[in-house]
């Protein structure tokens, strides 16, 4: 991951107006998908600009504000953040976001490591990985003493946990529901970070549990077609596309001027 990356991306609710997004996309001379969208989200990593850290908060305050706490007939609970290619910042983006929730509300926020095939959350929060999902699958009732209290105080984390069992047959939909059930009593708030949804089948899986999903492309990575494929399958599914974020956004001039634009 770049140390010189900013996230950005355009929010709606429903299929309509993501679809709206989609099709909004410009390509731009260099032919990169997504240039065009058009609020910053989050600096990720280190940055040399002034002010950049505070730019970070403001947007990561953004997103949550938008995926969870607007308002709404139906409060999102639990949702879902994928990537579409591997290692491109989903974990990271899931985690701050779960941090940002706890520090906003008072409100109890696990954020869940899906992602059995390259688990990285436990990593960057400093927790043991021994048990976790994989356990809490087969045993839901128990799923509150596999998971690792954080700062603040009503954050928690339920990392991947060990398995030898592949991914995609651990994490079948008849398999995960009662565990996602189970953790929908425990706590008031449920991110899930799951592997590319297009991908692997495990993240199809659990998006039939949540509110919502929320997809995190690589700039001048992503293909517009498979974003667009991504989006019809889910709406054949009823699963709602929340959000969109951009990520390893580079600036080629300075982001103070940028922003005036």
């Amino acid at each position: 991951m770049s140390s010189n990356i900013f996230a950005r991306t355009r929010w709606a609710g429903g299929t309509g107006p993501i679809a709206r997004t989609l099709t909004g996309w410009r390509e731009p001379v260099t032919e990169r998908p997504g240039e065009d969208v058009d609020l910053p989200v989050e600096a990720q990593g280190g940055q040399t600009q002034t002010g950049a850290d505070e730019l970070a908060r403001q947007e990561q305050v953004k997103l949550v504000q938008r995926v969870f706490l607007a308002q709404s007939a139906k409060p999102r609970r639990a949702v879902l953040f994928a990537g579409v290619e591997r290692d491109n910042g989903c974990a990271q983006i899931c985690l701050r976001a779960g941090q940002t929730l706890a520090r906003l509300t008072s409100q109890s926020v696990c954020v869940v490591d899906a992602n059995l095939r390259s688990p990285v959350l436990h990593q960057l929060v400093g927790a043991e990985n021994q048990q976790g999902l994989a356990a809490a699958v087969d045993q839901p009732a128990s799923a509150s003493s596999f998971a690792h209290r954080l700062e603040p105080t009503n954050l928690w984390l339920l990392p991947s946990g060990a398995s030898s069992s592949d991914p995609d047959l651990l994490l079948t939909a008849e398999r995960v529901r009662p565990c996602l059930k189970a953790l929908a009593a425990l706590f008031n708030r449920v991110l899930i970070s799951a592997p590319p949804i297009n991908l692997y089948a495990e993240s199809l899986a659990l998006s039939q549990f949540v509110d919502g999903v929320v997809l995190v492309l690589s700039a001048h990575v992503t293909r517009r077609e498979i974003v667009r494929n991504i989006r019809d399958h889910l709406d054949d599914l009823n699963i709602p596309l929340v959000g969109l974020i951009l990520n390893d956004r580079t600036f080629p001039i300075p982001k103070a001027v940028y922003r005036l634009l």
